[in-house]
This record gives C-alpha cells, structure tokens and sequence, in this order.
C-alpha cells in the first residue's frame, strides 16, 4: 500500500504540526512507501536555522517541501491552485494507479483532489477545527 500525504503544517512545535509529524510517521510504518507533500511558509523555507530543524524521516517516507506565502487570504488561494496543479500532475502521471489512500490536512489542499473521481475515491480529507473547545 502506497501513501501519498498534504499538510500544511508539518515543521515546528505547534500542536498541529506535532499532531500531524505523529500521525505521518505511524502512518508510514503500516504503508510501503509514503509521499509527504508539505506547504510550509516562504520564511522558514528561506531560514537557514530552521532548515537544520528537518526531522530525520522513515526510509519508506519521502518529503516534498513546496513554500507558499502564509497570509490567510493568499494561503488559501495558493494552497487551492497548488491542489489543483498537484492533482492533474498525479493524474497525467498515472501515479494515481499505484496510490492507494491520499490523506489531506486542510480542506483547501482537498478541492483539487475531489475535483476528480479517481482521485476522490482515494481521498480522506481531515477538516480542521474551527475552534479548541470542539
């Protein structure tokens, strides 16, 4: 079983990154090979003291880094696009054929993917929360 994984937040020590670094790496123990697509912001891509960060990563795991602009609106838009752009680059690749689960983050990350039918089969979608207390 191939993976293939979107997130957003990924590198830091937020809870949402934390939570999310926790799940990939059970996720890519029970898989045989997972492809992490990560959209962390321009300035930590352009850091050089967060670069020496990088977690050391599963051997069947290979990380992707793709720097978008972290502004909400802009984010958003980005994230949308790439989605998108991601999306026909699996499909015209054929890539889709050997995936056999896609787990999104974010719902923006989501809308390209469940744009096609044999991308949406495969797709889990985690909608954040919209508050703490939920």
């Amino acid at each position: 079983m191939k993976a293939l994984v979107l997130l957003s937040s990924f590198y830091g020590s937020g809870g949402d990154a934390v939570n999310e670094r926790q799940l990939i790496f059970a996720l890519s123990r029970k898989v045989e090979k997972c492809y992490a697509i990560i959209f962390p912001s321009i300035r930590w891509a352009l850091s050089t003291e967060n670069r020496k960060a990088l977690y050391t990563l599963p051997r069947n795991m290979m990380a992707i880094n793709i720097p978008i602009p972290h502004r909400f609106f802009i984010t958003t838009l980005a994230k949308i696009l790439a989605s998108y752009i991601l999306s026909i680059i699996v499909l015209l690749s054929g890539l889709y054929k050997k995936i056999n689960l896609i787990y999104i983050r974010d719902s923006s990350l989501a809308v390209g993917f469940l744009t096609f039918k044999s991308l949406a089969d495969r797709t889990i979608v985690k909608i954040v929360s919209l508050i703490e207390d939920e």
